[in-house]
């Protein structure tokens, strides 16, 4: 049976980032994908010209309706890591960046795939393993373990992974692939 040390659900922006941010000197980590291609949805953000921020996007602007509790843990989710923090690790990953006059920050040539190029890119230069074509259709606890059942067009076959965590997204766009049944 295969090992993976990490199992990374949905090759999305959240896939993706995670997998540009793992300690790949732990183990194998592996992006399992069931679209054809990582980043579909976000290859057609801000109208396909990639809006990745903000520079009106403060801590201080944000408001929740949530608990206590909720309303905490965003207001500490923002202040480890704002806007800036975000534009200076994507262009840390080899993106450029710009500015337009009310404050949206886009990639410099405007297309939203040079965001999804750029990560795709990073995470195959650290050696994280992809998996197109490849949904995760149960996932069990065994002792310190997890047992994947992941299939592809070709076959079914189950993975050992040490940590699961999903990416997967939501229900939003649907014409993504992003149905909610995750």
């Amino acid at each position: 049976m295969e090992q993976v040390f990490t199992a990374i659900i949905g090759g999305g922006a959240a896939g993706l980032i995670l997998g540009c941010t793992l300690n790949t000197q732990k183990g194998k980590i592996t992006v399992f994908e069931r679209g054809e291609r990582l980043g579909r949805k976000l290859s057609a953000t801000g109208n396909g010209q990639g809006n990745v921020t903000h520079e009106g996007a403060l801590q201080n602007a944000y408001f929740t309706f949530s608990s206590k509790a909720g309303a905490k843990y965003a207001y500490d989710a923002l202040f480890a890591y704002d806007n800036a923090s975000f534009k200076a690790w994507l262009e840390e990953k080899g993106l450029l960046l710009t500015t337009d006059a009310k404050g949206r920050v886009y990639p410099a040539g405007r297309q939203a795939s040079a965001v999804t190029d750029a990560l795709r890119f990073f995470v195959a230069a650290r050696g994280v393993d992809v998996r197109l074509r490849s949904r995760v259709v149960a996932i069990e606890r065994r002792k310190n373990v997890f047992l994947l059942t992941v299939e592809t067009p070709d076959d079914k076959q189950t993975i050992e992974a040490k940590n699961v965590v999903f990416c997967a997204g939501g229900k939003a766009a649907k014409n993504f692939g992003t149905d909610g049944s995750a």
